[in-house]
């Protein structure tokens, strides 16, 4: 039953098949934050199936990592307000749901994953040109933790700064200025395996040329710096050893700078757009060779 007034709303056990699986709903909602009686949220639980996702257009513009999904899992949601604004939380901890990506973040059906999900409204300053913005935040175990802060006074939300995390994250700082920094910190990283999964996340040139609004604003999540630590980098069948790499978004290319024990240098890479490949001009000021790579003049 659902019971709906000026000031709110009440729902009482209600059922519903949404993302292909049932889900139950119980709780309340209250339109004017100045009343206080009852519940003031509502509470979701139920099941959802990968199927369902990628055909859903809500994840149209999520298809390159909705495509890795398999499977169908249980989840629990809680749903409120603030100033008018929902504020969502998920969990789930994705058993039955398998991702097809490459270690570590790759998993079977059968293996326990807690994800959770957040978006909260963030009180608004006192100052005149003061902007109402709410927080994105979402993590995969230990293995990953995601935040956004957007400026959401305007119809369309507006990135102001995010962060990507992948591995330990405790020694780094939160971003300061605009922008949405990736840092990842592993033991391997086998960038073979992972390039096809970051093309696919992060072509600009199609996004460019989709000619969709919403394309352009998922655009605006992708990172803008990139920070990297490995023990060991596994590129074109070859191993680095102790890499670390700093790179930085400029108006038509990556501007790049990259160290191991077998090199150290800088980079610009151009990704491929109109019609041109992908283009990359290094300078090397220390290269190391292994004598079994040198062929025999």
């Amino acid at each position: 039953m659902i019971y709906y007034t000026q000031s709110g709303m009440t729902i009482n056990n209600v059922r519903l098949n949404f993302l292909g699986g049932d889900a139950k709903m119980d709780g309340a909602l209250r339109f004017n934050e100045n009343i206080a009686d009852g519940a003031a949220r509502v509470n979701v639980q139920g099941n959802i199936s990968s199927d369902a996702i990628k055909q859903a257009p809500e994840f149209a513009n999520l298809a390159a990592l909705t495509s890795r999904l398999n499977g169908n899992t249980n989840y629990s949601a809680t749903l409120s307000l603030r100033q008018g604004i929902p504020e969502l939380t998920v969990l789930s901890n994705l058993q039955g749901m398998a991702l097809d990506l490459p270690a570590p973040l790759g998993k079977s059906a059968s293996v326990n994953l807690p994800l959770r999900f957040e978006s909260n409204v963030l009180r608004a300053g006192a100052g005149r040109n003061s902007v109402l913005q709410d927080q994105l935040q979402l993590s995969l175990g230990n293995l990953l933790s995601v935040r956004y802060m957007r400026d959401i006074s305007a119809s369309v939300p507006t990135v102001l700064r995010g962060q990507i995390q992948w591995g330990n994250s405790s020694a780094w700082k939160e971003p300061t200025d605009k922008s949405v920094v990736f840092q990842a910190k592993q033991n391997t990283l086998n960038m073979d395996e992972w390039q096809p999964v970051l093309n696919s996340w992060m072509d600009d040139d199609a996004t460019a040329k989709s000619g969709s609004a919403s394309r352009s604003t998922m655009a605006s999540y992708m990172p803008t710096k990139i920070e990297v630590q490995a023990q060991e980098l596994i590129w074109s069948g070859r191993a680095y050893n102790q890499f670390q790499a700093s790179a930085e978004k400029q108006p038509k290319q990556w501007r790049i700078q990259a160290r191991a024990n077998e090199f150290q240098g800088t980079a610009d890479y151009r990704a491929a757009q109109d019609g041109a490949s992908a283009r990359v001009n290094a300078h090397l000021t220390y290269l190391s060779i292994p004598p079994s790579l040198i062929e025999e003049v």
